[in-house]
């Protein structure tokens, strides 16, 4: 959208550069709030979700409080999301620990990162984790993780869901996650359980000789690299800093570059010189990368020729699955979609379509009678991921009844976890 979007507790800032000079000449605060309580636990994690919001996270034991018009979010650990078109705040999920990494698999299902209690949780939006301190609401029956194992150590930083050709098959389509008291980058694998998801260990995809490797971001580039940020001090915990602040750090951080034999560098492209037809064509990319820029892009935009484009591809059975589901998180992003076409969606035979075409009804909380009653019919599908949207939008989409509707999918949830 023009800037760049940073987390500085209190506030979540939109920097922009009108001059070309590299220089932020407007700096306007949409969101404050955010406590700065623990250093281990400020927002953090900025991220692009599939439908078009900024993602980001806050601590355990960081209080925040958000207010927006006559609203206001009282909240600790959480996950957290901002609305670039209309500025909107609002709390996705909360729980877990001190969170410090968020990524999305290929059908737009979350996951975070956590330290000290499980490392790995797949959030789902109005969900309530398993904390590791301080009060529940009333009422709350906490989720807990989607692990049984541990790494080393238990202090967590920045996670990536690998979708890159660069590397070979066993380094793809897995969850990469920093750990910066075992010096290492830890791997997990995914595997589904209905509406949820397990995951199991796999080997570490790098480990360092060095104390000082603290590994806080990992990025797939624009060669399908990995990208691994590394903080580099000898102080991991503010208590240390704190107690030497002489002895921090600040002049060693480092960006490192894994490559896979002889992957060349990337140059000379700029997504927002091309074409909306280029940017289409991008989203078959098999570098996320470059999924994901174009997808952004294409939202931004979100041109009448451009929709029309982006709804043909999402229903051609004839391009990859991955191409369709971006396709249709750049309409999404873009705005409400088209009654006509999000209809086809609730009809359509594949089920990650179906759990879309209700997962944006609900975000639109208001939506055309007869595409209403589309979402109640689906109350009997097959899928646990539509039943699963269905119950995430009984309290948002109106006219649904949220008591009888979550009774309703409760009745046909069968075995699922």
């Amino acid at each position: 959208y023009g800037g760049v979007w940073v987390a500085k507790a209190p506030d979540t800032l939109y920097l922009r550069d009108t001059d070309g000079d590299d220089r932020a000449d407007t700096r306007e605060v949409m969101v404050t709030g955010f406590g700065r309580d623990d250093t281990h636990e400020l927002p953090n994690s900025l991220v692009w979700g599939p439908d078009g919001w900024l993602y980001g996270l806050n601590g355990v034991f960081n209080p925040s409080t958000v207010r927006q018009g006559d609203r206001e979010f009282n909240f600790t650990c959480a996950v957290f999301r901002l609305n670039p078109r209309t500025h909107e705040f609002n709390l996705f999920a909360e729980g877990t620990s001190n969170p410090w990494g968020i990524g999305f698999d290929p059908e737009g299902s979350l996951f975070v990162s956590a330290c000290v209690i499980d490392h790995l949780w797949h959030i789902v939006e109005t969900g309530y984790y398993h904390r590791q301190g301080g009060p529940y609401p009333p009422c709350t029956w906490k989720m807990g993780s989607i692990v049984e194992h541990t790494h080393q150590k238990a202090a967590y930083c920045g996670l990536t869901y690998f979708d890159s050709d660069a590397y070979p098959a066993e380094y793809r389509d897995r969850l990469y996650m920093g750990n910066i008291h075992g010096g290492c980058v830890n791997v997990d694998v995914l595997e589904r359980r209905g509406s949820t998801y397990f995951a199991r260990p796999a080997p570490d995809f790098l480990s360092a000789d060095d104390a000082w490797f603290m590994p806080v971001s990992q990025k797939t580039g624009p060669d399908g690299c990995l990208y691994v940020l590394d903080w580099y001090d000898r102080y991991h915990c503010y208590q240390d800093a704190r107690r030497d602040p002489e002895g921090i750090d600040r002049l060693k951080g480092r960006l490192y570059r894994v490559r896979y034999g002889e992957t060349p560098r990337v140059w000379g492209f700029d997504l927002a010189a091309e074409s909306d037809e280029q940017l289409v064509e991008r989203l078959s990319s098999p570098n996320v990368y470059f999924r994901d820029i174009a997808q952004r892009v294409l939202s931004e935009r979100a041109t009448p020729a451009s929709r029309k484009a982006l709804q043909k591809l999402v229903l051609d059975e004839q391009v990859s699955f991955k191409a369709r589901m971006h396709a249709l998180w750049a309409l999404t992003g873009g705005g409400d979609l088209d009654s006509e076409f999000h209809a086809r969606l609730l009809g359509h035979d594949n089920p990650t379509l179906r759990a879309w075409g209700v997962r944006i009804a609900g975000n639109m909380g208001d939506v055309e009678p007869q595409l209403r009653e589309t979402v109640r019919g689906l109350i009997a599908d097959e899928s646990p991921d539509v039943l699963l949207q269905i119950a995430v939008a009984a309290s948002k989409l109106d006219g649904l009844d949220p008591v009888q509707t979550l009774i309703d999918v409760l009745a046909h949830a069968g075995d699922d976890p």
